[in-house]
């Protein structure tokens, strides 16, 4: 166990092998603890098995992405184990919380959860992206932050970069398979691929920028049901945004610049060159993404939980919340982490800066 800066909060490093053994030493963890009806919140679908045991706590389960989805590249196939412990996670859950609609529909539809449900947006940690402000400079940088795969349309980075020589492009993220065509685009002398970032790192990369991207491919799964955590991330740095259309974006249209085609993606990045260091419109940016800030997220979760009975299951004993970290798990984890005091949810604004790190890492 880790103990952080913030008191209740402990980070528990376990092994990425879900076996007995684990399951045992998280059992044995929670009873020396003293904890007598826990609530977990998960969305690490692996940990099924375990969760099955804990006949006395209360779940909440984080739908942070569709894995049901049949269009997806990272769907959990029928028969596969991820499928299984899905469903299985799904079938414990007293409280199924979704970053959209679409995921939503999907959880209920092919997942068959019938309990408490609510849609919870992805939001973004203002005061952490907001605590830096980078002074205008006339470099011209388009950024992406997220995990690099085939959701990207390779075919539309590949016609900007060639389109638009005197911009840089740069990356971060994890490269989940190295497909041909990402390799083809690293080749062009204006791109950059900056690794996988730490939190600090990526709200350097982002206030630095002159515009932050989205450019997914234009398949269901991405544009009717995803809410990318990016979005509101580069808002809170000032950038100006240019996506392709995403359904769960449209309310805010008034602060992110939409783009279906190649022509049109150009354009709207050579014209954020225009309005990056705007005051004014980096005031509105903010504005909104503060809007979006994981407080009210939180507060709204909180009322949600509050009205499915889960809070009264808080621990009896004192109150503390412990982070489950597993070793080795591809990609970073992106969830702010709350604390449980006196059958009340305290909401910590942040964690300890290691735990950061390694939560990225």
């Amino acid at each position: 166990m880790e103990p952080t800066e913030i008191e209740g909060i402990s980070v528990v490093h376990v092994s990425s092998i879900y076996g007995y053994e684990q399951l045992k030493t998280l059992q044995n963890l929670i009873q020396s603890e003293g904890y007598t009806r826990p609530l977990y919140w998960v969305y690490n679908v692996n940990f099924s098995h375990f969760l099955k045991q804990q006949t006395k706590a209360q779940v909440v389960f984080h739908a942070t992405e569709d894995y049901l989805a049949k269009s997806s590249p990272v769907a959990y196939r029928k028969g596969s184990m991820y499928h299984y412990h899905l469903h299985a996670c799904l079938d414990r859950a007293d409280t199924l919380i979704a970053v959209s609609d679409g995921v939503l529909q999907s959880y209920i539809k092919e997942g068959g959860f019938k309990g408490k449900h609510t849609v919870i947006a992805n939001g973004c940690d203002f005061v952490f992206y907001d605590a830096v402000s980078a002074s205008p400079n006339s470099r011209k940088i388009a950024f992406y932050q997220g995990n690099i795969f085939g959701k990207l349309d390779y075919d539309l980075l590949l016609h900007l970069a060639q389109a638009l020589p005197d911009w840089t492009f740069q990356f971060c993220g994890p490269v989940l398979f190295n497909e041909p065509k990402w390799q083809q685009l690293l080749t062009h002398q204006n791109v950059e691929y900056k690794g996988v970032c730490t939190p600090e790192e990526l709200r350097e990369f982002a206030s630095e920028a002159t515009v932050g991207l989205i450019p997914f491919k234009h398949e269901a799964w991405l544009v009717k049901k995803s809410l990318p955590l990016k979005a509101f991330e580069y808002l809170a740095s000032g950038l100006p945004v240019v996506s392709v259309t995403i359904d769960a974006l449209k309310p805010y249209q008034d602060v992110f610049a939409f783009a279906d085609d190649a022509k049109s993606f150009e354009g709207a990045i050579r014209n954020s060159a225009d309005f990056r260091w705007d005051e004014g419109l980096i005031a509105k940016r903010k504005a909104a993404a503060k809007a979006e800030d994981y407080d009210a997220k939180f507060e709204k979760a909180l009322g949600v939980m509050a009205e499915s009975g889960v809070l009264k299951y808080a621990s009896q004993k004192k109150s503390h919340l412990l982070l489950l970290m597993v070793e080795q798990v591809r990609g970073y984890l992106k969830i702010i982490y709350k604390g449980v005091i006196n059958s009340y949810v305290r909401y910590c604004r942040t964690f300890s800066k290691s735990s950061r790190r390694k939560a990225r890492a």
